[in-house]
């Protein structure tokens, strides 16, 4: 059984960095300062035996103190730190560039309410064995390259809580996901950007499910076209808008469906996608298994653009008509 590392001391060590006065949490021993929403934001430390991390708050005097982010490279390279849990479903998280970068042990790392989570934040974690969580919105370039048994993303149906942002190489080395879970969820009501090769080296990525209001990218590809031999079933929620050029270019082995999701695990099949305004240059080329009853799916009574070449070599197809 594990035993959560424990910081004694009789009071709380102060010093100053840069201005700021710096506290050390006196149960954790983790070092902190005030924030000036008068929370507190993890700081680096001597934190090289840590092992196993369990808390919520840190205190300095009487005082407690929710934390609301931490720092940049704070964990960096505590190669014993296996755990690390953070339980607090009121306050936002936000967890900084390359903080658990080189973890090798890292196994679990638990923040109820993580918001952002930046740059290189888990790079080479090796070990790694989680998912984004729910209430992220953020995912830095790098993000979570190079941990090969992470997964990539979870499915909720708050809009309010869906991720939006995806950095380049955000996702590197990862998984979709294991056994029938094995899922990449794109959005869910909202505009969405995805930086360059997101999934590059991604593996099981069998279903994605777009469910973005409009989405752009960064580079001339889509952030699909890592993935696309893999892509099994494409599943095209009620709540597209927009769906950008050259985003299922090459998806040539893939089942596509429209769906509306009523909320967790309830939705109806072969809904037409009202919402959808404008389908870009390309957008389709190549879904040589993109039939004529998934077409009259797509064009449902909104849509009022087709780019060029949006059908292109869908083979399929025979004809359409707005």
């Amino acid at each position: 059984m594990r035993k959560f590392f424990t910081f004694f001391a009789l009071a709380a060590m102060t010093l100053s960095v840069n201005a700021q006065t710096v506290y050390t949490d006196a149960t954790t021993g983790l070092n902190f300062v005030i924030t000036d929403e008068n929370t507190a934001k993890i700081v680096a430390g001597d934190y090289s035996a840590m092992n196993d991390l369990e808390f919520s708050t840190v205190k300095q005097g009487t005082t407690t103190y929710k934390v609301t982010e931490i720092g940049d490279r704070v964990f960096k390279n505590c190669k014993y730190l296996a755990i690390f849990a953070m339980e607090d479903d009121n306050t936002p998280v936000t967890i900084g560039e390359e903080a658990f970068a080189g973890c090798e042990s890292m196994e679990m790392c638990i923040i109820s309410n993580c918001v952002e989570i930046k740059k290189k934040a888990f790079v080479g974690c090796s070990v790694f064995d989680g998912d984004v969580p729910m209430n992220v919105k953020i995912v830095g370039d790098s993000a979570f390259a190079g941990c090969p048994q992470f997964r990539i993303q979870t499915f909720t149906d708050n809009s309010e809580k869906t991720l939006i942002s995806i950095g380049a190489y955000a996702f590197e080395g990862t998984k979709a996901g294991v056994s029938s879970y094995n899922n990449i969820y794109l959005g869910n009501g909202q505009d969405m950007h995805i930086g360059e090769h997101a999934f590059k080296n991604v593996t099981n990525a069998k279903n994605i499910w777009c469910g973005f209001k409009s989405l752009t990218y960064d580079g001339d590809k889509s952030p699909l076209d890592d993935i696309k031999d893999q892509i099994q079933v494409v599943r095209l929620l009620s709540t597209l808008e927009a769906i950008p050029a050259k985003f299922f270019a090459g998806v040539d082995n893939a089942v596509f469906n429209t769906i509306k999701v009523i909320k967790v695990n309830e939705s109806v099949d072969d809904v037409p996608l009202d919402d959808l305004k404008t389908i870009g240059d390309s957008a389709f080329a190549g879904c040589t298994n993109l039939s004529n009853s998934s077409i009259n799916h797509i064009f449902g009574s909104s849509l009022t653009t087709i780019g060029a070449d949006a059908f292109n070599g869908c083979s399929a197809v025979t004809a359409f008509a707005l």
